[in-house]
């Protein structure tokens, strides 16, 4: 009689960014690295079908890719990045697969709603302001106002190898495509991974008149 191989658990939080997603994946499991992480997000075999025929319409980088995974929990047989990434996509797409086909998204504004999801994980501390910030974020994109998203120069910096706790001023004045207090628009890529709230405004925003919130 065969025993049933030990499961090993695995878990994505919502809000980090990629570098500390790697981290936190290889205090998990030492064969997760960032190398190997970086690879299985980029390894076409660990989508499902459907899904990866949007995928492949986006950029090529695992810095597009990593927030189409389900932040969660997960139970798996091998802890490796392949696991992680196949379980956590598949999960993601079970989830909101049905809802992006039906509503015919195309890869642009999948791509969009992807970085606008990571914004307000960032910026929302409660889950019933998600959908009323997603409004707010898209009101400002269709009068061309800079979106002024703290977290973004958060993120700004953290590319550049500094770790803000407090944003000032002075950190304002950062050159980056990530720093939406001086660009315009949405950045390149998305800043962390969304939980499922920020997914769901980001996908379907409140229609609102508001153009600034701030934190209570």
């Amino acid at each position: 009689r065969t025993a049933k191989p030990a499961l090993l658990k695995a878990q994505i939080l919502p809000g980090l960014d990629i570098f500390a997603l790697t981290d936190f994946l290889e205090e998990q499991d030492k064969k997760v690295t960032r190398q190997k992480f970086a690879e299985a997000l980029l390894r076409d075999d660990n989508y499902p079908p459907a899904m990866l025929e949007i995928l492949n319409q986006l950029p090529d980088d695992e810095y597009t890719r990593y927030v189409f995974l389900m932040p969660e929990t997960f139970m798996l047989i091998d802890r490796t990045a392949d696991e992680v990434v196949s379980t956590a996509a598949a999960s993601w797409w079970k989830h909101w697969g049905d809802f992006v086909t039906s509503q015919k998204f195309t890869a642009k504004e999948l791509q969009d709603a992807s970085i606008t999801a990571s914004m307000i994980e960032r910026e929302v501390l409660h889950d019933t302001e998600c959908r009323t910030v997603s409004g707010v974020i898209q009101n400002r994109l269709k009068k061309n106002m800079l979106l002024q998203i703290d977290a973004t120069v958060v993120y700004a910096w953290r590319l550049k190898g500094r770790k803000l706790t407090r944003v000032l001023n002075k950190d304002l004045e950062v050159e980056s495509p990530y720093n939406t207090y001086r660009v315009t628009g949405l950045p390149p890529r998305p800043i962390c991974v969304p939980g499922i709230e920020a997914w769901g405004a980001a996908l379907d925003p409140e229609k609102n008149d508001f153009y600034y919130y701030v934190a209570g």
